[in-house]
């Protein structure tokens, strides 16, 4: 391995641990097997059966872009990991699966209303404050990321990693970044401590 390329590694290692160690989401969930030897994964690959599932109800279909900013995500966070993607001269230990799960809903927005109570000397008041939102429903599409580590050996789950990120009306670039904040939590996990 070359030095510069090394030192590109030790880098982004170092940023990607800044980040986490800043914001840490309740969104993620991790579960893995006990017995399984983190140390020993060294090259990765997809695994063919990744998918993606939208619900049938009052949903649209999961955009073909999210699935490969998830998967850019993917690629960047295991490189930090120091995990390569697999070639011939190195198969993989670890087959990575994708799933990925998408809902859209209309929030309404919150309304709130408020009396109060005041009085000094020989007045006395009453006040009532109402407030209403303007403009209607927000659309809402909830994504739901689930990531599989697979054994090759054996072929069975060594670790899962899950999270849960909302979109409403961001820009594609602020989408992007949400993605790949959402699977740099989810690889805050990795390996299990």
């Amino acid at each position: 391995m070359k030095t510069p390329l090394i030192l590109t590694r030790l880098c982004t290692a170092a940023v990607f641990m800044v980040f986490l160690t800043a914001c840490q989401s309740s969104n993620v969930m991790v579960d893995y097997d006990t017995d399984a030897n983190f140390s020993a994964f060294h090259y990765y690959d997809w695994d063919n059966d990744s998918q993606t599932d939208s619900q049938t109800d009052n949903s649209l279909s999961l955009n073909p872009l999210m699935l490969e900013r998830t998967k850019t995500a993917v690629d960047n966070a295991l490189f930090t990991l120091f995990l390569n993607r697999a070639t011939k001269e190195a198969p993989a230990d670890i087959l990575i699966r994708l799933n990925i799960s998408s809902e859209t809903y209309n929030q309404e927005p919150n309304s709130r209303a408020s009396i109060g109570f005041g009085s000094g000397g020989n007045n006395s008041a009453i006040g009532v404050g109402l407030s209403l939102p303007i403009g209607g429903d927000t659309i809402i599409n909830e994504t739901r990321i689930v990531i599989d580590m697979i054994g090759v050996g054996d072929n069975k789950l060594k670790w899962r990693g899950s999270n849960t990120i909302k979109i409403s009306d961001q820009s594609a670039e602020e989408i992007t970044s949400l993605m790949n904040d959402a699977v740099a939590e989810i690889f805050s996990h990795y390996p299990p401590s």
